[in-house]
């Protein structure tokens, strides 16, 4: 599902039809994928992952750049997600006529928090952002066990991170180093 981390009320309508319309394209092991949200539980239970988020660095708060500057700005999340050490992929953003087409990334075992902060650092307007529901236990082995108040967790961590110096780089070092991703960290 799209998370605007704009208000919807300052994007202009034909943007928000445009974010709504969007086919939101990922690769993996030489595979395309269009996300949907029906097909997209069976899609991470399959995978063995809990969340998935497509963002981008190109065209921060939907205003056209240079294409050379969104290079710039898209190798520099990827630097990010090599960070966090977190499954991601090529992804491609696209309305469904093809006429407009902006390359990013999936990141998979990133938390709403988390891939909200991401897309707020790279001056996003909205964010692709799925998941599962975890039944307890059932992950044992792949994912950290959901515990009760994790919630309340990720947002000190994230206010302690961005107290720390105000950087939203720091405030997902926080989420990272408390345990709020997904324990794999393989790069597909």
């Amino acid at each position: 599902m799209i998370i605007y981390i704009t208000s919807e009320q300052a994007l202009d309508a034909s943007l928000q039809a445009a974010y709504e319309q969007a086919e939101y394209r990922i690769f993996v092991s030489g595979e395309e994928w269009i996300m949907r949200h029906g097909a997209l539980e069976n899609w991470l239970e399959d995978r063995g992952f809990v969340s998935l988020a497509i963002v981008t660095a190109y065209n921060p708060g939907s205003v056209l750049l240079e294409d050379a500057e969104n290079r710039q700005r898209n190798a520099a999340l990827e630097q990010v997600l090599q960070e966090l050490a977190l499954p991601y992929g090529p992804a491609l953003n696209q309305a469904p006529d093809g006429g407009w087409q902006e390359p990013g990334f999936w990141v998979a075992g990133i938390g709403l928090e988390a891939a909200v902060a991401l897309g707020r650092e790279f001056g996003q307007a909205a964010i692709w952002w799925g998941h599962r529901e975890v039944r307890e236990g059932r992950e044992e082995g792949e994912h950290r066990e959901v515990r009760k108040g994790r919630e309340e967790g990720i947002h000190r961590e994230v206010r302690e991170g961005r107290e720390e110096g105000g950087d939203t780089t720091k405030a997902l070092r926080a989420l990272r180093e408390g345990g709020f991703f997904a324990s794999r960290s393989t790069i597909l």
